[in-house]
């Protein structure tokens, strides 16, 4: 029996209380609910708890080992109930930690709230604004410069040619762009509400050239408004006690983020 709990806490016989502790520690903060989601993670929480409990009542040492220094200390008997008591003591730790977690959470979700309003309201601002008549002005065009960008290793790559309007500025893929350096003058098409830039008309030898900005909102991360939607209504629909809930929360938020750096950014 205590071979079997050492074996669950990865110890020695002869291991002294400190190791028992240290040992224990170690292996709940592995399998503790807010940590380890997965299914078999509350079983080994329990059976963790359980040998920590019934070793630091019992020892690490087997009876047989002990009865000639003790031999009125221990009996089958008192393992019997030692290892019940630690099956108790396990359980209620359990039960504990899983009222932790759900007081937790609950908090969490209570304070996301208020961000999913957030969320929600302007997803709704970016989207009744992209389906509202537009705005459309001539504009100079004043200059076009590189943008040469540095990675990690310290190498430099240009992809973007920057095109400074009189009023707006336009950052858009070298292979878009490149015919169109050196017109003087475009029609910007930009958003109502928030202004936000949706394309450069230029006009070259009789032809009508569309020039839209690299990075937007609404171009190469446009799937990223009704992706917010699917999982502002995920995170509605789940139940509070889910983790799913949390991933739907936590996603919506990074989404947000990325969201707004595009929006003020470019």
């Amino acid at each position: 029996m205590i071979d079997h709990y050492l074996q669950i806490l990865g110890l020695q016989r002869g291991a002294s209380q400190g190791e028992v502790k240290i040992a224990f520690r170690r292996l709940a903060k592995k399998y503790h609910p807010d940590k380890n989601t997965s299914e078999t993670a509350k079983q080994k929480f329990i059976t963790i708890h359980e040998a920590y409990k019934f070793l630091l009542d019992a020892g690490t040492q087997p009876l047989h080992e002990m009865s000639h220094k003790s031999p009125n200390h221990t009996t089958p008997h008192t393992y019997r109930e030692w290892q019940e008591q630690a099956r108790v003591y396990a359980f209620q730790k359990a039960k504990e930690a899983e009222e932790e977690q759900r007081k937790m959470l609950f908090k969490i979700y209570a304070f996301f709230n208020y961000f999913a309003l957030l969320i929600l309201a302007f997803n709704l601002l970016i989207s009744i604004d992209y389906f509202l008549p537009k705005n459309q002005d001539k504009q100079l065009l004043t200059g076009v410069y590189k943008v040469i960008e540095t990675d990690r290793y310290g190498r430099s790559h240009y992809k973007y040619n920057d095109f400074q309007f009189s009023k707006v500025r336009l950052r858009a893929d070298i292979y878009e762009s490149k015919e169109l350096i050196g017109s003087e003058e475009a029609e910007i098409t930009s958003t109502p509400l928030l202004g936000t830039l949706l394309y450069a008309r230029f006009r070259l030898n009789g032809q009508v050239v569309d020039l839209k900005p690299a990075l937007s909102i609404y171009r190469i991360f446009v799937y990223l408004i009704p992706g917010v939607f699917l999982f502002l209504i995920g995170y509605y629909a789940t139940h509070k006690r889910s983790h799913n809930k949390l991933t739907y929360a936590i996603t919506a938020l990074f989404v947000l983020v990325i969201q707004l750096y595009i929006f003020i950014s470019f």
